[in-house]
């Protein structure tokens, strides 16, 4: 690996490194490359909670009718 001068800051492959701290602050700002991956992150997790809740509520619901035939096949 290599570490060469580009455009005021220096250059690893594809990635440019500033060199002063106003750069990596603005770039650090304008950078959108995750914000994709947190909004399915934050979906997903939504999708689940409103799976997991109603399905907690309904397996209550089918304990208690279980319990009600398992009561009237009791003497």
């Amino acid at each position: 690996m290599y570490w060469k001068r580009f455009h005021g800051g220096l250059s690893v492959g594809l990635w440019t490194l500033p060199q002063d701290d106003n750069a990596v602050c603005a770039r650090f700002v304008t950078d959108q490359s995750g914000v994709t991956v947190i909004e399915y992150g934050l979906i997903a997790g939504l999708i689940a909670i409103l799976i997991v809740v109603p399905a907690t509520q309904i397996g209550s619901t089918v304990q208690q009718f279980f319990v009600a035939v398992l009561a009237g096949f009791s003497p």
